[in-house]
């Protein structure tokens, strides 16, 4: 699968997911952890079959609770 991978939009949604995932879960977040919010992010991204980091922010808007539970098991625990 080919993804739209703009850098910019990119880094705006890490910072974005890092953020609410710390308010959501009390688990910070924070530049130490960027690369591996990236890895699993990306990752996330793929499996869910979107294009780019736009169409993923859109789904994770439009189903919020949803994702949120899955990204805090995605970016809290050791895979």
């Amino acid at each position: 699968m080919t993804m739209n991978f703009d850098p910019e939009e990119f880094e705006k949604l890490v910072r974005y997911i890092s953020t609410i995932i710390s308010k959501e879960s009390g688990n910070i977040l924070d530049e130490t952890k960027t690369s591996m919010v990236k890895s699993r992010l990306k990752k996330r991204i793929i499996d869910l079959q979107f294009h780019s980091p736009k169409e993923y922010f859109d789904y994770f808007k439009s189903h919020f609770w949803d994702e949120l539970n899955s990204l805090v098991s995605i970016l809290t625990t050791h895979h």
